[in-house]
This record gives C-alpha cells, structure tokens and sequence, in this order.
C-alpha cells in the first residue's frame, strides 16, 4: 500500500478554452458515494494543486483576491445562503461556461485518483498566459461542482471562503499542506449539503 501500491482512477475533468473568456467543461467525476464527496474532492484538491504550482504573480495574491471576493458575498453562518457564480472569484476576466464540441487551443485537465488509501489529484496545463487561465481553471472547476449540488450549491462558496482564509493565513506554496486544508474544506461542503463525509 502506500507509495508503492498502483493508483485507481475515479474520475477526471477536461476544461477546453476555446478563448479566454469561453470555456466548454467535459465532467466525468462520479457522484459523491458512501466512500468520499467526490465532486467536492476534486473541486478542492484541484485548486490547491494549481495555487501551488501558480507562476509569478505567486498564488497567494490569487487567494488574497479570492478571499476578498467571497468575504463580501458569503456568511459563514449560513453556508447555504449564497448559492452565486464562483466564476469571477480568482479569474480577473469574464469567463463563460459554454457547450463544447470544437477544437480547443488551451486545454486543462484534472484526473481524481487513489494511491494507497489517499485521494488525491493529476493536472495537466496548456502553456501560455497561464496567470489567467490558471485562474480560470479553479474558477470553472468550482464552478462546475457548485452548479452539480443544485440548491446545496451554497456549499460550494462557503467551503471555499474557509480554504482561502486559511490558505491567505498560512501560504498556497506547499502542496501537502494545501491537500490537508482542501480535506477540511472538502468535507465542511460536504456535512453543509448534506452528504456523508
């Protein structure tokens, strides 16, 4: 087990940019099960991927903005009450979410999976402009999962606000630390809509 032992894949997620401002989203990350919220999982582990490997201006102006975006639209009283767009929360462009079907030059991805007994998160980027489109991507991932939870969706915003506070507090550059806070964020979306965690 461990480090040693093969990984199962659970599910993976394709963002094609057709532009910078539209993106068509091929979704194949299953329903959270009795073993984990996988949505959620991906949603959260994903981001803390990419704001780990953000490129110069470093990831930790991206939570500040994230941060200070869900601050004034989020009470952490009441994780269902905002059920908005995460689009716009860490990219600083229009973005739109729009139906797929045509070459993409910049594509991203993501693929959830089990080493041992971890879940954790494959991504694959395009090159160029990535300040924005990694950015783009954690936006739309978000995004994707808060639509999937429907009127639960407030989970989604609310377990972000707590991620990005404690990312803002203690730094987005390390990794590991990044997936223990994503768990935490994981599973506080979960218990706010209504899943086992």
């Amino acid at each position: 087990m461990g480090l040693f032992s093969r990984k199962r894949v659970i599910g993976t997620m394709q963002l094609d940019f057709l532009s910078q401002s539209e993106v068509a989203v091929k979704d194949e990350v299953p329903d959270a099960t009795q073993d984990a919220p996988y949505p959620l999982w991906f949603a959260f582990l994903y981001a803390g991927k990419m704001l780990a490997n953000f490129p110069p201006p470093s990831g930790q102006h991206v939570v500040s903005k994230g941060l200070s975006v869900l601050s004034s639209r989020v009470d952490p009283n009441d994780p269902l009450a905002h059920n908005g767009s995460m689009l716009g929360v860490c990219c600083e462009r229009p973005l739109d979410i729009v139906p797929g079907g045509q070459p993409a030059p910049c594509v991203y991805s993501g693929e959830l999976f089990y080493k041992g007994d971890s879940l954790l998160v494959n991504t694959s980027i395009a090159r160029g402009d990535e300040d924005h489109f990694h950015r783009a991507a954690i936006d739309t991932v978000f995004e994707v999962v808060r639509r999937r939870l429907g009127d639960k969706g407030g989970a989604v915003p609310s377990a972000a606000l707590g991620y990005f506070a404690v990312l803002d507090k203690y730094g987005c550059d390390n990794f590991l630390r990044n997936l223990q806070f994503a768990a935490s964020a994981a599973t506080h979306g979960a218990v706010s809509a209504g899943w086992s965690a």
